[in-house]
Parts: structure tokens; sequence; C-alpha cells
């Protein structure tokens, strides 16, 4: 199973055109099951997006691809939470 974080650029009924590019400030989040062939959403996040590692900035290593770009994790106590960022730039774990 996998994890997709997905942050939309624009909602159902905007216009499908330049300049609604940039992430809306909401993250769906996805359990990917590839025996089923299932996408399932099980959480929501508005006001939010993820705060990605800078890992894979090298003249090296970088990529547009998002698989390079991990989502930065933080552990409390038994409980995973998702680094994530708002419009004012407060990261915090949620």
């Amino acid at each position: 199973m996998e994890d997709w974080l997905v942050s939309p650029t624009r909602d159902p009924g905007e216009p499908d055109v330049p300049g609604y590019y940039f992430p809306k400030w909401q993250t769906n989040m996805y359990h990917w099951t590839e025996s089923t062939a299932t996408l399932t959403n099980f959480r929501n996040e508005t006001g939010y997006i993820p705060y990605f590692q800078q890992t894979f900035e090298r003249a090296t290593a970088t990529s547009s691809d998002g698989y390079l770009t991990p989502a930065q994790t933080y552990m409390d106590g038994s409980q995973l939470k998702l680094m994530m960022i708002n419009s004012s730039g407060t990261v915090s774990a949620r």
C-alpha cells in the first residue's frame, strides 16, 4: 500500500486554464492499494500543504518528479505526523 499526498490546483467548477497552477492550501491524503486498484481518501487538511524535504536538491540528483522530494514526517510517540506548512509560512506537525 502507498500513501498519496494530493494538493489540488483548482476546485471543481473553476476553469481549467493557465493561471491555476499553484496548489490550493489544501491536502488530501489517500491510500493506494495495488491488489484492488483502489484509491481511498483517509484524511484532508485545509489550510496546509506538505512541507517537502530538500534532500535531493543537488546538481547530480535534481528532478521535477515528486518521488525525489519526500514529504517530511515526525514521530510523536507512536504516532507518525506529516510536516506541513500554511500560507503564513508556519511549519507544524499535523
